[in-house]
């Protein structure tokens, strides 16, 4: 069962661990969701290969030197085992990321 994720104004996921960012920390942690946000673009436009979202993605994060990612993946929507190529079925977007010392994940529905 999905649900809509629930977003503050600047596109973060809303959660406790918000409150810990610093302003210059939150302004860094917004790349997250842009991240989430140009995957969801690059399928629209016919990307499946998740490799090359994930590098996109990944490439978007690491710009922001206050972030270190623990995990980045596309997953099958149901099983949750990591993907190569998106197909007729839905997939997530996951991911999880230090900003500073606050643990930060987010995930988004990719439908192909």
């Amino acid at each position: 069962v999905t649900c809509p994720i629930v977003r503050d104004a600047d596109g973060l996921a809303v959660a406790p661990e918000n409150e810990r960012l610093t302003e210059r920390e939150r302004q860094s942690a917004r790349v997250l969701p842009q991240a989430l946000e140009k995957a969801q673009v690059l399928v629209a436009a016919g990307e499946r290969n998740t490799a090359n979202i994930l590098k996109a993605m990944r490439e978007m994060i690491e710009a922001h030197p206050t972030i270190r990612i623990e995990y980045l993946s596309i997953v099958d929507g149901e099983t949750l085992e990591p993907i190569p190529l998106l197909e007729d079925r839905p997939a997530l977007v996951v991911v999880a990321a230090f900003v500073g010392k606050v643990r930060l994940s987010d995930n988004v529905l990719l439908n192909a």
